[in-house]
């Protein structure tokens, strides 16, 4: 699993302030990782996109857009398919290939 040590020292991270604040994000991303990659991913093959994962969901929150919003209602939708989206382009860079594929 990578750890707070990880994205420290190997990766140079330097926005999470406390090891329990990355790891609530690393958990976030190695989930959505799983769920792209079916589990194939070893630790070597993916910390640096769990970091940098990791950042992106810190930085955006749940969401990279607002879809709509009312001003008087007070009401937000966020565009969270943006979200999986610019993730995914995101895996595209750091993952190999190889996990990527799906198959016909």
């Amino acid at each position: 699993m990578i750890d707070y040590n990880y994205y420290l020292v190997k990766f140079g991270g330097k926005i999470f302030d406390s090891e329990s604040e990355f790891n609530k994000y690393r958990d976030k991303s190695v989930r959505y990782i799983n769920s792209v990659t079916a589990r194939q991913g070893r630790d070597s093959e993916i910390g640096e996109a769990v970091c940098v994962l990791s950042e992106f969901y810190f930085k955006n929150g749940e969401s990279c857009g607002i879809k709509s919003e009312s001003i008087d209602g007070v009401s937000v939708t966020y565009d969270n398919e943006k979200t999986q989206r610019n993730a995914y382009s995101i895996l595209k860079l750091y993952l190999p290939s190889n996990l990527l594929y799906r198959g016909l």
